[in-house]
């Protein structure tokens, strides 16, 4: 949503509006809590749930994938090989 601004002109208000919104995501992103999240064993009965823990605590808080799997690596304790 663009709001207007009697001091800006048209082309002035959506630079700023669109740097809000990329501020506000940001910082949903930086806002990521401490979650323990399961490994998976390989329990079919289980998956959907590791899923859905996932989705919820990471995937629906940042569009950056990179931010995703340096997140999810963090939280698994990971190393790269």
């Amino acid at each position: 949503m663009c709001v207007e601004l009697p001091f800006m002109s048209h082309a002035e208000s959506r630079y700023v509006t669109n740097v809000t919104e990329y501020l506000v995501k940001n910082h949903k992103a930086s806002l990521l809590p401490d979650l323990t999240i399961e490994t998976f064993k390989g329990e079919p009965l289980e998956y959907k749930s590791f899923i859905r823990s996932i989705e919820h605590g990471i995937e629906s808080r940042t569009e950056d994938d990179r931010n995703r799997l340096q997140f999810f690596a963090a939280v698994h304790k990971w190393t790269a090989t």
